[in-house]
């Protein structure tokens, strides 16, 4: 079965790339019940090779063969695929990403914390989630432990304030290269989602920043 989705993350993964978007329908316009997937490959982590899909951007419109449903537990959204399928057929319009935002909860995955036990992932049922904010800001910490700077952003979501680290390979080049990158900017969209299991918690994790 061949589907596209607008790509909403190309973030670093475990051994390669995470890649996910909404789906879309044959007219590349948003279908009535919005859904994500996020295709995946045969492998330890499901991570998708990096020089199949480094050149693919936010808004992206990806058109691929699923080979199966590879849903399992609260990454429901995961979807095996066939990698030669793979191709980039548009672009999604800018003005629309609001149109996305399709998740209403009080807090992002259920939780104001940093991250979910490996026992509290059975409640839930879903790992994307795109959302907008008009409060932000980007910090650089230091751990003894790490040669480099973690790139982290502050933001609000409903009242409630995050610090989360972020994945988003391209952001994190922008702003390497200049740090005033959001300077001026009034709104930020971020794609959310929960890490694979570390030390008995699933991090969460802003995997891609659209501005």
């Amino acid at each position: 079965m061949k589907t596209r989705i607008v790509c909403l993350a190309n973030s670093y993964k475990e051994g390669g790339r995470c890649i996910a978007g909404i789906e879309l329908n044959k007219n590349n316009e948003l279908p009535h019940d919005l859904k994500w997937l996020r295709p995946i490959c045969n492998t330890l982590h499901g991570e998708i090779p990096t020089m199949l899909v480094q050149h693919l951007k936010p808004l992206d419109i990806l058109k691929f063969k699923i080979i199966a449903n590879a849903s399992e537990g609260f990454q429901s959204e995961n979807v095996l695929f066939d990698k030669k399928s793979l191709k980039r057929i548009g672009t999604f319009d800018h003005l629309k990403l609001s149109d996305l935002c399709f998740d209403h909860s009080l807090y992002l995955f259920e939780g104001k914390g940093k991250a979910i036990s490996e026992e509290g992932i059975g409640q839930l049922n879903h790992s994307l989630i795109l959302i907008s904010t008009s409060i932000f800001e980007i910090v650089e910490r230091k751990y003894e432990e790490k040669p480099n700077s973690q790139i982290r952003i502050k933001f609000d979501y409903n009242s409630n304030e995050y610090d989360l680290p972020v994945t988003d390979p391209i952001f994190l080049d922008k702003y390497k290269n200049n740090k005033d990158l959001l300077l001026g900017v009034p709104l930020l969209y971020l794609v959310v989602s929960l890490g694979i299991l570390h030390e008995g918690w699933h991090y969460k994790l802003v995997a891609c920043i659209i501005f």
